[in-house]
């Protein structure tokens, strides 16, 4: 295939052609790329070559047959080919300078683990080390969504040349069956495939298990693989100890055994649970070395072996091992604080992880003398025959089951439940998962468990083909608020800075203090408030801080730590205004009320006095409405942070000049209403067209 690459190259070279990059998505077409056009699974590709050209496209690869026609109108260089699928790969790797070999590339693949192991290597890893997978793609702390556990091998190559960009060493990429067999890996140089387990999953698409570990087996055999890092504890993971091809093989298992396997293998040893997680002996060719972990199970202290063993192919000294092991968190998020139910989000979407979550945090929820509640659903047009095995495993595991929508994509999400429940039949169905969640934790008692499963960090529901913002995470974190408020009688904000930080994900910087509303105008601030200091062209109201707590500011919100004052807790963030945003997220997600939002070109502030002054004839000071020009993305968010109990409905407005800021409104605000009114020539210097400003506008209703 090479040869036949290189010849296809210089023939578009013969034409002046150099592509800049490959791409077999339209819309993700850069200009000077060669598309690639063939008919996949879910779109036909040649039905959007004038969709790429459009965009830039320079040259186009297309499949023939199925009545298509080349357009002559299509003036650029293009060649017909069969079978262009798995050459899609090693083309867009050839076209980016083959990056795989530029760094190194640790694919892990496994049916559970993936994520956990691959963030991790990526966070302990002693070069600078990118990751791919179910959390996005980029660096630990700043990933971007790609659509994808494994990206199709044209985004792929690109994502690599990126992180080379960025002096990126090594790159940890979540390998999917589905992945490995439609040939996403194709023409990436794997320099180390880590295997974690294998169990039921993706039936749907396989057909067999034997396909399944057919499709894994593949990635051991990757030409010119240097290592393998394999689960002994597995019988696949025996069974590829003994097929791989790779120069160099280590083994990791818990106990004693299969020292007949592999004579390179890591151990956990004298593994001991303890209140704050696990202890075990790390015990490798090169010796031994204790282990503390904050983390529970079984199945972290195996994904923590897997990368003992990357660590170890590394050259780090043992005791450094142990101390960069100690420091790793799980990518399930935990909250819920002293005297209220511990939430625990997880990903676990197959039996397998169900099991093994539901085993560990009933240890938790014993300690804590208190019911192990479980709330989930399984995945629409995916493998149903696990949904009952899913639903008998959480009735045995569980005290309390809860089931609901987890993505149901084309299927109709009560009859997945139904399916669910011949396997528990005693469980309660909640259908809304927004729902379910804050149900759930409103009705538990402060000392049980609830496990959220089957979403962990996705950041969205896909319902009806249609995917809108949802996080377990938020929802959890507004429900607990709700919880707390109910308990605390307020009437206006009660905030505790540790939970702020939990929600932007900052960093709190003295005393944990209460505060009792928002603020960011040094000029109108109250006692008792969290001041959010942030940038602008013309401000930065880092200069004011000391503004802020003459007006009574109680905390503050800073990036700047230098410009911290002494004495004042402060919630540190890399970004106030985003942080503002996703404080504004969690706040109004612990009200259950209508949220009605109205945007539009023109009239947008008339038609929103006239919703909420018709609402206030029926529910009087009950009706939040947005005041004066706070329609932004800083406006909106103190609009949503002005939500009280007493309030029982809500009327925002929605402005924008800039693509993507219609759709971040609408992720804060959540409304359960949306009024488009028009969309008219405003705008246009940030929008393009007319076209352009009325998708903008109607993402407030399909977001």
């Amino acid at each position: 295939m090479s040869e036949l690459i290189q010849a296809l190259l210089a023939r578009f070279a013969e034409q002046g052609v150099r592509p800049a990059g490959v791409a077999e998505d339209s819309r993700q077409v850069c200009p000077g790329d060669l598309f690639v056009a063939y008919a996949g699974d879910r779109a036909d590709g040649r039905s959007y070559i004038a969709d790429a050209l459009e965009r830039g496209a320079v040259a186009v690869l297309w499949q023939p047959g199925d009545d298509f026609a080349w357009d002559p109108a299509w003036t650029v260089p293009n060649q017909s080919m069969d079978n262009l699928r798995p050459m899609v790969g090693p083309l867009a790797h050839a076209v980016a300078g083959y990056p795989a070999e530029v760094l190194s590339l640790i694919a892990v693949t496994g049916t559970n683990g993936k994520t956990s192991v691959s963030q991790w290597i990526a966070r302990s890893h002693p070069k600078r080390c990118a990751v791919v997978g179910t959390l996005g793609a980029g660096f630990p702390d700043t990933l971007a969504d790609t659509g994808f556990t494994t990206p199709e091998a044209a985004c792929l190559a690109r994502l690599l040349t990126g992180f080379c960009q960025q002096e990126a060493q090594v790159c940890a990429l979540e390998a999917s069956s589905i992945g490995i067999e439609e040939g996403r890996l194709n023409g990436a140089h794997v320099d180390t495939a880590v295997f974690t387990n294998f169990t039921r999953d993706h039936l749907d698409y396989h057909g067999s298990m034997d396909a399944y570990a057919a499709a894994k087996r593949k990635l051991f055999a990757w030409p010119r693989l240097r290592l393998a890092v394999l689960n002994l504890d597995d019988a696949l993971g025996r069974q590829l100890a003994r097929e791989t091809t790779a120069l160099k093989v280590l083994g990791y298992c818990i106990g004693d055994g299969h020292q007949e396997v592999l004579p390179a293998i890591l151990r956990a040893e004298n593994l001991v649970a303890t209140p704050n997680g696990q202890t075990f002996a790390l015990a490798t060719p090169r010796g031994k070395v204790e282990v503390e972990t904050r983390l529970l199970g079984r199945f972290n202290v195996s994904n923590l072996l897997a990368v003992a063993a990357i660590l170890v192919d590394a050259g780090l000294p043992l005791p450094e091992i142990a101390e960069r092991l100690a420091a790793l968190t799980p990518p399930p998020e935990r909250v819920g604080g002293e005297g209220e139910p511990l939430v625990v989000v997880d990903y676990a979407h197959s039996p397998d992880a169900l099991e093994n979550a539901l085993v560990t945090l009933r240890e938790v929820a014993e300690a804590r003398k208190g019911k192990l509640v479980a709330v989930f659903g399984c995945g629409g047009d995916r493998d149903r025959g696990k949904r009952p095995i899913m639903g008998e495993l959480a009735s045995r595991c569980a005290d309390r089951v809860v089931l609901t929508s987890d993505n149901p994509r084309t299927e109709q999400p009560e009859a997945i439940l139904q399916e669910i429940a011949v396997g528990v039949p005693a469980a309660e169905v909640i259908v809304d998962r927004a729902a379910a969640i804050r149900q759930t934790i409103l009705t538990a008692e402060m000392a049980d468990v609830l496990l959220l499963a089957g979403k962990g960090h996705e950041p969205y529901q896909e319902i009806m083909g249609v995917r809108s913002h949802f996080s377990d995470l938020e929802q959890a974190e507004a429900a607990l608020l709700a919880r707390r408020r109910g308990q605390q009688g307020a009437m206006g904000m009660r905030w505790m800075l540790a939970d702020i930080v939990h929600a932007v994900g900052g960093r709190l910087i003295g005393e944990n203090i209460e505060v009792q509303g928002v603020s960011t105008d040094t000029r109108r601030i109250a006692a008792g408030q969290l001041f959010v200091a942030l940038r602008g062209e013309q401000f930065d109201a880092h200069d004011f801080l000391a503004d802020a707590q003459r007006g009574g500011a109680v905390a503050l919100m800073l990036s700047t730590p230098e410009k911290a004052p002494a004495g004042v807790p402060v919630v540190l963030v890399d970004d106030t205004r985003l942080a503002l945003g996703r404080m504004a997220a969690v706040w109004r997600r612990s009200f259950d009320i209508p949220v009605l939002a109205v945007t539009g070109s023109n009239g947008k502030t008339t038609t929103k006095e006239m919703i909420a002054s018709i609402l206030k004839g029926v529910y009087g000071d009950a009706v939040l409405a947005t005041q004066g020009n706070l329609n932004n993305d800083i406006g909106l968010p103190l609009t949503l942070l002005g939500l009280t109990p007493q309030h029982r409905v809500a009327v925002i407005e929605m402005g924008m000049n800039h693509p993507g800021e219609i759709a971040y409104l609408t992720a804060l605000g959540a409304p359960t209403v949306a009024v488009v009114n028009n969309a008219q020539r405003a705008h246009l210097e940030g929008m393009g067209d007319l076209d352009e400003v009325a998708r903008e506008k109607g993402t407030s209703i399909v977001a």
